[in-house]
């Protein structure tokens, strides 16, 4: 398999497209902690955040939350086992409580809002969180509204049910060609909220969403195959180009046509 990928990346950097430009926040300019029940920052203002009641796979319930604050990670020991996911080293996630310093801390969320100042058109954003555990079954969702009507949707992704400890699973959710002025990002359990762990990075706007520039810096690359070759070593999600649940040949075939594509 990876004889495969090395004569894939030599056929593909002949003609290596390039992608339009994007802006990207990635938060690394903020300092690790609390930054309220409201936050502004990168053309996105937060708000509204865990104020609704739902429940857990295990039946238990719960109400609006005072889990109701954004907070920046430092998150460097994350980036080190997951080089390919967002930009070292900070990360967006909410909550009343993080461990300080180099540790990863996941905090919780069931519904956050994110106003935009300008209308967009795109958006790509990364997100890790726990599967397994106490948590299989729950879905993440991303809306796209346009003067508060729901325009368009990222594909949900559902947190796995494999039982024993809960683990860090990677994902992305991605909206296109649909205008729109705000966002929302929430997590349910059959037809109620429920209330999940996240870290957030690499939220990005405008230009070309694009699955196969794996290393989120707009433009594809020899990096691009190289990350995905270790992401499908290491067996991760986000390697699963052609969606089917399997590592294999065929998510190879797919990541070449999307780099091909220029998506």
């Amino acid at each position: 398999m990876k004889n495969l990928s090395i004569m894939m990346i030599g056929l593909s950097l002949l003609a290596a497209p390039t992608l339009a430009s994007a802006q990207v926040v990635d938060f690394e300019d903020l300092a690790e902690g609390f930054y309220g029940k409201t936050f502004e920052y990168g053309g996105m203002f937060f708000q509204d955040i865990n104020q609704v009641s739902g429940v857990f796979p295990d039946g238990s319930t719960f109400g609006p939350q005072e889990f109701d604050e954004v907070t920046i990670e430092d998150a460097t020991f994350f980036y080190n086992d997951y080089p390919e996911w967002g930009s070292p080293d900070k990360a967006l996630t909410f909550g009343s409580a993080f461990v300080p310093g180099d540790n990863l801390s996941i905090g919780r969320i069931s519904s956050a809002t994110m106003v935009l100042d300008e209308d967009q058109t795109s958006v790509t954003m990364d997100i890790a969180y726990y599967e397994n555990g106490p948590w299989g079954g729950i879905v993440f969702h991303l809306d796209a509204i346009q003067l508060g009507e729901v325009v368009g949707s990222a594909d949900p992704i559902t947190i796995s049910d494999l039982g024993g400890r809960d683990n860090i699973a990677l994902g992305t959710l991605s909206i296109s060609d649909v205008e729109f002025d705000e966002l929302h990002l929430y997590a349910t359990f059959g037809d109620e909220y429920s209330l999940p762990r996240i870290i957030i990075d690499d939220v990005t706007f405008g230009g070309t969403t694009c699955a196969a520039d794996m290393d989120g810096d707009g433009e594809l690359t020899l990096f691009d195959f190289l990350a995905f070759q270790n992401a499908f070593d290491a067996g991760e999600a986000i390697a699963d180009f052609d969606g089917d649940g399997d590592l294999t040949l065929f998510d190879f075939l797919a990541f070449q046509n999307a780099f091909d594509a220029g998506c």
